[in-house]
């Protein structure tokens, strides 16, 4: 019920692209202050399907079917929401071929994923149009099934986010997806989540501690 308290209702784009992250205070200010960079740019060796000079990202496609991963992803993760790039559409079909060039410039992609597009070097920050978060699942379903995994380190990494955000005044929604139906989702209100974000996670780690201690 908290999180319902600090959410709204709202509308996605079907057009948007996704860039899935795991949160770290230094990545994430590199992400808003400079852009997602592809692996060459990082200076980072060889990536999977993205190889070093793509991005990976997802786009929903509206097909829920085995090697469609948009939904499997955004109700565990965090990701950029993107608009205005120019992408490659991944192919399953000529992976063995296309895979070859995984670690080249040639724009040959190939994923497992159906619906994976790869974009060529670095987006920049101006291409951001949000974050999606999972408010609700991080919450409700550590709740409710504890054993599975904790998820307090997403909710204060959340708050993190926010703060970084305003640190450079930047104002973008953050929405979750948890309970997306078709273009309607919900977007958080950040400044109740900072109030917040510290009871949530007490709550979610004291309820892990007295299943695990029984």
């Amino acid at each position: 019920k908290e999180v319902e308290n600090i959410e709204r209702p709202g509308i996605r784009d079907l057009e948007w692209y996704y860039h899935t992250f795991y949160y770290t205070d230094d990545h994430f200010r590199d992400f808003i202050t400079e852009g997602i960079k592809c692996r060459e740019l990082l200076n980072l060796g060889r990536g999977g399907n993205n190889g070093r000079h793509y991005i990976s990202l997802l786009k929903d496609l509206g097909v829920k079917e085995e090697m469609y991963g948009f939904d499997s992803f955004m109700e565990s993760f965090s990701s950029f929401i993107l608009t205005g790039i120019h992408t490659v559409r991944c192919s399953t079909v000529m992976w063995p071929l296309y895979n070859l060039f995984a670690n080249t410039k040639i724009p040959l992609r190939a994923s497992g994923w159906k619906d994976e597009f790869q974009a060529y070097l670095k987006i920049e920050p101006s291409k951001f149009v949000g974050l999606q978060c999972p408010l609700y699942n991080w919450l409700i379903e550590t709740l409710a099934h504890p054993c599975i995994g904790d998820n307090t380190r997403e909710l204060v990494s959340l708050k993190q986010m926010i703060l970084l955000l305003k640190e450079y005044n930047i104002n973008i929604p953050i929405y979750d997806y948890s309970r997306k139906n078709g273009e309607h989702v919900h977007i958080i209100d950040q400044e109740m989540y900072l109030d917040k974000c510290e009871e949530m996670a007490e709550e979610v780690e004291e309820r892990t501690k007295s299943l695990k201690w029984g």
